[in-house]
């Protein structure tokens, strides 16, 4: 099997990780935002950091309710290179959504994909609106107290968060998240 080359630019990135800049308001210039708002009325803006660039659309949740808005952010990297750092997305969604907002990426079904650049997708609910599935309680953990027979691994944090778990070790999540199920009905064409 080959060898991945990777270019000098995509090791510089992922060498040390950046101290993170707040993302800031990015014009596109006032003639390109007015054809942006003129060519699609959801835009909101675009907004930019040393490492990315995202650009923000806002649909009404419910039909005939513009007071609740899904947000749909548009995130690529300023070097057009790929990622996927699972925190920097929630600290983009953070910060132009809310914290507690919940958004997710859709890995659609193969007749609906766009696959087109190295852009990411995320969706987030309105406020209060959660999620029908996923974790039922926080759990962040640093690494530093895991189980010393835990095989799982976790990065230090640039800047810890406010709240880290400290439970004594893995068997302890098992008791205090649970996932929630949703239930609906098989489609013709699934099993079950």
């Amino acid at each position: 099997m080959p060898k991945l080359k990777r270019s000098r630019k995509h090791l510089q990135f992922h060498q040390l990780p950046p101290v993170w800049k707040p993302l800031a308001n990015a014009s596109l210039g006032e003639a390109n935002e007015a054809a942006m708002h003129a060519a699609d009325p959801e835009y909101v803006g675009t907004f930019k950091n040393h490492l990315y660039q995202v650009l923000m659309r806002e649909y009404p949740y419910e039909e005939g309710n513009n007071a609740r808005k899904i947000t749909w952010l548009v995130i690529r990297r300023i070097d057009s290179e790929p990622i996927h750092d699972w925190r920097d997305m929630q600290r983009i969604k953070n910060e132009l959504c809310l914290p507690e907002r919940e958004g997710f990426e859709m890995y659609p079904a193969e007749s609906r994909l766009v696959d087109t650049s190295n852009q990411y997708h995320l969706f987030v609910l309105p406020l209060g609106v959660p999620m029908p599935f996923g974790y039922a309680q926080r759990d962040v953990s640093d690494g530093s107290t895991m189980a010393p027979n835990n095989r799982n691994k976790q990065r230090p944090f640039d800047e810890p968060p406010a709240e880290l778990n400290a439970r004594a070790n893995a068997d302890a999540l098992i008791t205090y998240t649970s996932l929630r199920p949703v239930n609906r009905k098989a489609e013709p064409d699934e099993p079950g």
